[in-house]
């Protein structure tokens, strides 16, 4: 347990200048926001880096933002690629949700709409379970809860 501990640290301690400026340019946001924002992006990679592989992660709501500096720091390739490799072992690839799995998903609640929104709210509980346990309900609540603007100070600008 320790050392994952220690690991968790090292991937949250973890800073680029570089990212942070190029995301505040982008967006037009503070570039304490666009700090608190990366530090929010390096727990999202630490729970896709270390969660049960049998659980999905995905990002929706207020986390758009968070996604948004995720495809940020994935443009600065090499250091991406270094961040996850010596944090996880392996590159944490951005997966987002195909024109395939949004048919499958549409024809599942037309044809169960109650069947595929129990689904949805079971994967999305699961997934703020893990939130909590791993970062907390300040996290969480940053994370989901969209009336939160004060603890999500780039959210202003979407």
């Amino acid at each position: 347990m320790p050392e994952l501990v220690d690991r968790k640290a090292k991937a949250l301690s973890y800073e680029n200048a570089e990212v942070v400026e190029r995301f505040r340019a982008n967006y037009g946001v503070s570039l304490e926001a666009a700090r608190e924002l990366f530090e929010e992006t390096k727990k999202w990679l630490w729970l896709c880096g270390t969660r049960p592989q049998s659980m999905r992660l995905t990002v929706f709501g207020p986390m758009k933002l968070l996604d948004e500096m995720w495809h940020t720091f994935i443009l600065f390739t090499r250091e991406y690629t270094e961040y996850c490799m010596d944090n996880f072992g392996f590159y944490i690839h951005h997966a987002p949700t195909t024109r395939a799995e949004a048919e499958r998903h549409r024809q599942r609640a037309a044809a169960s709409p109650e069947q595929a929104q129990a689904e949805l709210r079971g994967e999305r509980r699961a997934m703020m379970l893990l939130v909590h346990d791993e970062f907390g309900e300040a996290t969480l609540r940053r994370w989901f809860d969209p009336s939160n603007r004060a603890a999500h100070p780039a959210a202003n600008h979407a």
